[in-house]
């Protein structure tokens, strides 16, 4: 069974979560462990925050690219949909 690791990024207000799949590429995404492991981070950080999560297999090299790429590009976007979530829960 594959180990996954998570870490996240911050741009502004706003944080990614990710989970290390580097080294773990030996097999296409998408194995039930992999499924398992995802929905575990979206649920233990829907736990702490409120989370708009994307669809399985969004995939970004570096932390650095999650910030810049996703996040700081985003902001405006997520931030509506965040406000729009703030105090309701799934």
């Amino acid at each position: 069974m594959p180990t996954h690791r998570s870490g996240g990024a911050e741009s502004s207000r706003h944080a990614g979560a990710k989970s290390d799949c580097h080294g773990h590429l030996d097999h296409p995404l998408g194995t039930p462990d992999d499924l398992h492991a995802h929905q575990q981070l979206l649920d233990a950080t829907a736990a702490q925050v409120p989370v708009l999560p994307l669809r399985f297999g969004a995939a970004m090299a570096t932390l650095e690219a999650v910030a810049g790429e996703l996040l700081a590009v985003h902001h405006e976007r997520f931030a509506a949909a965040l406000a729009e979530l703030e105090g309701r829960a799934e």
